[in-house]
């Protein structure tokens, strides 16, 4: 990756963000590993300060927000300025009511006020808002959504409105990232950049109920997202 045009995002591992939060000199090791030797040869834009972490550790969810301001604080400490800063979300849990997109607000892990803040943050440094977005997930915990419309298939009938917005969506991926957008606008932040993070099909799974996890429909999900994403319309 050296001297090419390929972007590069980090992820630092959840176990290690209680450590980060409570001592920014953790911080500042995992940045002499992991990004002072390669950048910036390498062009590292975005480290996430684990991923969906709430959900791996929701006993350490008020671990975040310190973490991510030590790796912060930490790149400025380097002179690194063109680094940002975040962290990742699952979908499912970090969003209430996704459907319609207009009714989406940010979910608060138990005990814990995380959004508001880490919004704030965002906002103040000019960082990205960062979603995992699994499209087979929402359609398993809501069977009236068609198969179709989660696999980007075009037929005349597979839509949904949103009746509040007028906005007619032809699939879920579009539907959950309207979705984070109007949670954004909901608590003030409607001007914070979403990058998606991750997304995907399951090709298989250990449930013996979880017929739609297979390989042909994650190869249709793939193809479906590219030509989605090609096309502009995303």
């Amino acid at each position: 990756l050296l001297y090419s045009n390929t972007t590069l995002f980090l992820t630092i591992p959840d176990y290690m963000v209680t450590s980060i939060a409570q001592n920014r000199s953790v911080a500042q090791s995992w940045l002499y590993t992991h990004v002072v030797p390669f950048y910036p040869r390498v062009k590292i834009t975005t480290i996430s300060v684990g991923n969906a972490f709430p959900d791996v550790y929701p006993n350490s969810v008020n671990d975040l927000l310190p973490a991510i301001s030590n790796v912060h604080v930490s790149l400025r400490d380097l002179g690194i300025r063109n680094i940002k800063v975040s962290t990742s979300f699952s979908f499912v849990t970090a969003l209430t009511s996704p459907f319609p997109p207009s009714n989406a607000q940010f979910q608060e892990p138990n005990g814990a006020t995380l959004f508001g803040p880490l919004l704030q943050f965002l906002h103040d440094t000019n960082s990205s808002f960062l979603i995992n977005l699994y499209p087979y997930n929402l359609y398993r915990l809501n069977p009236e959504i068609p198969l179709g419309i989660a696999l980007f298939q075009e037929h005349p009938f597979n839509f949904r409105d949103d009746f509040t917005t007028g906005v007619r969506y032809r699939n879920l991926f579009d539907v959950m990232v309207d979705a984070v957008v109007s949670a954004l606008a909901v608590a003030g932040y409607e001007t914070v950049p979403i990058i998606v993070t991750e997304t995907g099909w399951p090709s298989s799974s250990a449930a013996a109920n979880e017929f739609d996890a297979n390989l042909g429909y994650a190869e249709i999900y793939l193809k479906g997202l590219v030509k989605h994403l090609k096309s502009g319309m995303g």
